[in-house]
């Protein structure tokens, strides 16, 4: 089972779209600073001051004349701080003042009151402010021309070297931030799947463990480098350690049932030899009882070690169902019990022997505990792909809160205390399921009367 069916839905995914949308929002606003610079933004500002620039000159011609401009120009040239460029000649082509030493020819052939960026040599330039770099060969100028009273011409100039750098920084630098952002939201998506990625592995390995029971089961350990790694290695050496001591306890348990046999055995012996028949009986029968117990124990521990695995085949599973039924009648009948069998035709890959045990303990458990003129439900075919057998009865049943204790060894409810057994057959019945990959499920008051228990064995068609 996955621990997170819907990666969109995790915690995982919730974090790294939010970062991804904040990492978005930055490309977002990265991508706007770009176009601005692309969309020559800085150089209209620069447009702008020029056009300020030339209505300010102008107003000065029409207070003060051509030489009012002169004198403006003079002192603005002289001013070291000063990055822009101008020029003045009259009609005669002689220049009054400026910066330039002469009037370059793609200047004269810019049309009047138009901006343009073009290069001018360095050689034209007469007095360079110390705003402008010296050094440079050229300068990248946006300038204009204006003409007054027909008589002289000014050109205006402003340097945009530094301004076509800051757009070339920008839109690199802009650019790389943005794939930058691009990558780490890529990464975060990638994180975030993961990280759900290996929760699921780790989380279907665990189940897979508690629904089989299969200590031997390790989580996958794909790296070295991430925690949940280190977390499934750590995970991996405490499974280590449980299935090491449960296997002893088996071991004891199991040794000591061994062990124990073959002394009861000859004690029986003994008991049958020595005592007459009417004495012999009850001690017969409590030696018959434990001997019952530890052929038990070693059953379960010979079926849950797998060595009856050899004995599986295909088997019709509805006549082995039917047979149990048959033998289990009488006992129905002296009850006053009726068994209401559906029996379709199924088949399996199975241990012919270990499906009549498993469903002879649970049929004889429901005789033992359904009181007289009770009703026995018992249900054998196909359910999703799977053999189903489910037994329903009107018993005295077991509480819903001790259903995970039914299976464990000796487990007797105090309501069934008085009643003849040993408490080993649904540890039998879990340990052959177990055997067959399936899985046991109990439900109480199964037909509505009240009570009674139902127990569900589902197991593959094929292994």
């Amino acid at each position: 089972m996955k621990a997170i069916r819907d990666f969109s839905r995790s915690s995982s995914f919730s974090l790294s779209a939010l970062f991804t949308a904040l990492l978005m929002l930055g490309v977002f606003f990265i991508a706007y600073f770009i176009v601005i610079s692309s969309d020559q933004t800085l150089i209209r500002e620069s447009e702008a001051a020029i056009d300020v620039d030339a209505k300010g000159i102008q107003e000065i011609y029409y207070l003060a004349g051509i030489d009012g401009v002169t004198q403006t120009l003079r002192m603005r040239v002289q001013d070291s701080t000063n990055s822009s460029f101008y020029a003045i000649q009259d009609q005669d082509g002689q220049m009054l003042v400026g910066n330039l030493s002469d009037w370059p020819t793609d200047i004269k052939e810019l049309r009047t009151d138009r901006l343009a960026v073009f290069n001018i040599d360095r050689s034209f330039v007469a007095n360079i402010p110390s705003a402008i770099e010296k050094d440079a060969q050229s300068y990248n100028v946006l300038g204009r021309t204006m003409v007054f009273d027909g008589q002289y011409q000014l050109f205006i100039g402003r340097k945009i070297d530094d301004l076509e750098i800051a757009q070339w920084v920008g839109r690199t630098f802009g650019w790389l931030i943005v794939f930058v952002l691009c990558l780490i939201a890529g990464i975060s998506l990638w994180v975030g799947y993961y990280v759900v990625s290996r929760i699921n592995d780790i989380s279907e390995t665990a189940d897979r463990i508690m629904n089989t029971g299969d200590l031997s089961a390790r989580l996958p350990v794909e790296s070295t480098w991430d925690d949940l790694s280190s977390l499934a290695v750590s995970l991996n050496r405490m499974l280590s350690e449980i299935e090491y001591s449960v296997n002893n306890i088996k071991s004891v348990s199991d040794n000591i049932a061994h062990d124990l046999r073959t002394p009861l055995t000859r004690l029986r012996q003994r008991i049958e030899n020595q005592f007459d028949e009417e004495t012999a009986r009850p001690l017969l029968n409590e030696a018959d009882n434990l001997l019952d117990m530890f052929n038990g124990l070693l059953r379960i521990a010979d079926i849950e070690a797998d060595k009856k695995r050899c004995a599986f085949k295909t088997n019709a599973v509805d006549d082995i169902v039917h047979d149990v039924v048959e033998m289990y009648q009488p006992l129905a009948d002296d009850k006053n019990i009726r068994i209401a069998a559906e029996i379709k035709p199924t088949s399996a890959t199975c241990d012919k022997d270990l499906i009549f045990q498993s469903v002879a303990n649970i049929l004889d458990n429901a005789i033992k505990f359904t009181p007289e003129d009770g009703l026995i439900q018992l249900y054998c075919g196909y359910a999703n792909g799977e053999v189903i057998i489910r037994i329903n009865d009107s018993g005295i049943g077991i509480d819903a809160d001790k259903h995970n204790e039914i299976t464990q060894r000796f487990f007797r409810d105090e309501s069934s205390r008085t009643t003849k057994g040993n408490g080993l057959g649904m540890a039998m019945v879990a340990a052959i399921v177990k055997l067959h990959r399936g899985k046991l499920r109990f439900a109480s008051n199964p037909l509505h009367t009240g009570s009674g228990l139902g127990v569900s064995l589902y197991f593959p068609t094929g292994l």
